[in-house]
């Protein structure tokens, strides 16, 4: 008897578990710099978007509001945010390779 009661509650928490937001951890801010140190991208070929890296920090420069994807290599959604126009940062505490997708433009950069 004891077993169902205890099958019967853990099937109750698999249902009721709700996956929290990638948004959580990481936010995104208007940037206070103009100077990128690396470009990843060419923005004359992508709609005037422009990727950047600096140390710790992508730098994403665009001209209309758009949504923004950042992503592992592995596939695992960082973040997602829909930003307006200008210059806008996102700070990542680890170092490694990451996807980035603004609108229709898909970009690897490395941190």
């Amino acid at each position: 008897m004891k077993q169902k009661i205890a099958v019967l509650l853990l099937l109750c928490a698999a249902l009721a578990y709700v996956e929290a937001p990638a948004q959580s951890r990481y936010s995104w801010k208007e940037a206070q710099t103009e100077l990128p140190s690396k470009p990843a991208n060419n923005p004359k070929m992508n709609d005037g978007i422009e990727i950047y890296t600096r140390p710790g920090v992508i730098v994403i420069n665009t001209p209309e509001k758009t949504t923004v994807t950042i992503l592992t290599i592995l596939g695992q959604t960082i973040s997602t945010a829909t930003i307006p126009a200008g210059s806008y940062e996102l700070n990542l505490r680890t170092k490694g390779i990451y996807i980035v997708k603004v609108g229709n433009h898909t970009v690897r950069v490395a941190i």
